[in-house]
């Protein structure tokens, strides 16, 4: 777990930021906020390898209802790796005594789900589903006596700080990292190209000394960003 608290970010950001007022218009707007909370997800988002106290996690959504084939996913889901139902619309708040059953993610379900959907003679639970957006679509679409609730699996994002005192999942070792990326995305809206540029570059440093590799790095290298939401990626 990470050390600082929203409060700590803040006053560090507006020290890198060359003792930035807390006055400055950007500021008082809570840019720098919104920076901070941006910044872990986008580092999980980039090096998903480095977070594994982010991996394996688990979120209950539904229940579907009749006439309908999509659902929300959860806010802070980065990367959908898999999917069951349990068959029933009863909201399952232990799903150790639950049946899970597994549901398929195609490559293709995008296209295959939209043109299946048009179906309206096929009954039965979900058999596929595949993620656009912030919504789970699924197939067949719902009918009566068929509704039931998904359990998703996937990496998880970081919930975005809001209290003083509230603090990142994510280790500590990570705290000036986020320092320097939201400093670098405050700079940028100012206009300080070039000192958003230095701070990044601060903030790769520091990623690759973990182990990590930075968006720029990937992206020479031909390499794609696998987190949903990212471009090139499937959802």
């Amino acid at each position: 777990m990470g050390t600082l608290t929203l409060s700590g970010y803040q006053s560090r950001v507006l020290l890198t930021l060359g003792n930035l007022p807390s006055a400055h218009p950007v500021i008082a707007a809570g840019m720098h906020t919104t920076a901070i909370n941006n910044a872990p997800n986008r580092l999980i988002r980039e090096n998903p390898d480095l977070f594994p106290e982010h991996h394996g996690r688990s979120w209950t959504i539904g229940p579907t209802e009749a006439g309908s084939n999509r659902v929300a996913v959860p806010s802070n889901l980065l990367e959908l790796q898999k999917v069951h139902r349990n068959d029933s619309d009863t909201d399952p708040t232990d799903w150790a005594s639950e049946q899970e059953y597994i549901v398929t993610m195609p490559r293709n379900a995008v296209t295959v789900i939209g043109l299946l959907s048009k179906d309206t003679t096929t009954t039965g639970f979900p058999s596929m589903v595949t993620r656009k957006d912030s919504d789970l679509y699924y197939w067949p679409t719902t009918r009566a006596d068929y509704e039931c609730y998904f359990r998703v699996y996937g990496i998880s994002g970081e919930e975005p700080l809001s209290a003083a005192t509230d603090t990142f999942l994510m280790h500590r070792d990570y705290d000036q990292v986020i320092v320097l990326m939201a400093a670098s995305e405050v700079a940028e809206a100012m206009g300080w190209i070039e000192r958003a540029q230095e701070l990044l570059a601060l903030a790769g440093t520091r990623i690759k000394a973990r182990g990590g590799i930075t968006a720029n790095e990937r992206a020479r290298k031909g390499g794609r960003v696998t987190m949903a939401g990212m471009p090139g990626t499937w959802r």
